[in-house]
């Protein structure tokens, strides 16, 4: 039954992407179909839209595939600390380019049982993103600590949040 469950589950997620990747399609098909009408000219603004579908496309393709790998994890004990030591020139080479600032806490931490690469691209994805939502001269905080036992990471951004 759990075989049965995962396998239309992969069936739902095909039908979802194969539908979202149609539109993109489309769109492109369309343009080009109207280039071929007007003589091979086509607009500067025609061009962008097809090159944000197909830039839209790989992402939709790119997110399945990281879905569906069969990857195993490295899960090793590792200072999350020393972790983000050898992510701040990075960071903060990227906040400076927007004019923004990055605090990092290191808090008392042992080391904890954890996939150093998978925890490497969740703390990049989740402080460019913070970056990105903030305008310039906004901080992004990074912090660890111990609570109750367990290792904690914050990140926080000053941008203005989501909307509802």
């Amino acid at each position: 039954m759990t075989r049965l469950s995962e396998l239309n589950l992969i069936g739902e997620m095909a039908a979802g992407i194969a539908h979202e990747i149609r539109y993109p399609m489309t769109t492109i098909r369309g343009f080009l179909h109207l280039s071929k009408g007007v003589g091979g000219r086509m607009g500067s603004e025609h061009i962008d839209i097809m090159l944000d579908e197909l830039d839209r496309a790989n992402s939709i393709i790119t997110e399945y595939l990281s879905l569906a790998k069969n990857k195993q994890t490295d899960i090793r004990p590792a200072s999350l600390n020393r972790l983000l030591e050898s992510l701040y020139p990075l960071l903060h080479a990227e906040a400076m380019l927007s004019g923004k600032h990055i605090h990092i806490e290191y808090g008392e931490l042992a080391e904890l049982e954890l996939d150093e690469k998978e925890i490497r691209q969740l703390v990049l994805n989740i402080s460019l993103n913070g970056l990105e939502a903030m305008e310039p001269g906004g901080i992004l905080t990074i912090a660890t600590c111990t609570e109750k036992g367990c290792g904690v990471l914050r990140i926080a951004d000053q941008g203005h949040g989501i909307g509802k």
